[in-house]
């Protein structure tokens, strides 16, 4: 069910079906399959942290992450799914992203992207491209999970 309200949301933001997909496998890895304590309770499926100047964030944060950061407090999924198509468009206009987002073909290319744009840093314990392969193997996971 989330994934399909995640995956019509990015649709409905302009997303094309690849990266709508990626979306929902995003979102998959990132909440533990949509059961973790931040996407329960706070909507916040894609790990994004608190920002007091989101249109999409509720004005109070949620609790502290792991990073010891505030996450993204939301009022529907659907908001959390546009503060990350959103946050994609910002990209393309910083010509970090390709235009033509059709261009992404794999979880790899996408996750990528994100880990070039300082969307995910994964473990100190890890390699940059050991936590790259991780985070595209939780979003390919999260595509065929659901």
């Amino acid at each position: 069910m989330l994934d399909e309200i995640i995956y019509k949301t990015a649709l409905a933001d302009g997303m094309p079906d690849n990266i709508a997909r990626f979306l929902v496998g995003q979102a998959y890895h990132e909440s533990g399959n949509f059961k973790s304590k931040f996407a329960v309770k706070y909507n916040s499926v894609f790990g994004y942290s608190y920002n007091p100047f989101s249109k999409w964030q509720k004005k109070v944060p949620g609790t502290l992450a792991d990073n010891n950061v505030p996450i993204a407090s939301y009022n529907t999924i659907e908001d959390s799914t546009h503060e990350v198509t959103s946050w994609i468009k910002r990209r393309q206009k910083e010509g970090k992203f390709p235009k033509d987002l059709t261009t992404i073909s794999t979880p790899m290319d996408y996750a990528k992207l994100l880990q070039n744009c300082g969307y995910f840093q994964g473990w100190k314990k890890y390699t940059k491209e050991q936590n790259l392969m991780f985070y595209a193997k939780g979003i390919e996971k999260g595509m065929t999970s659901n």
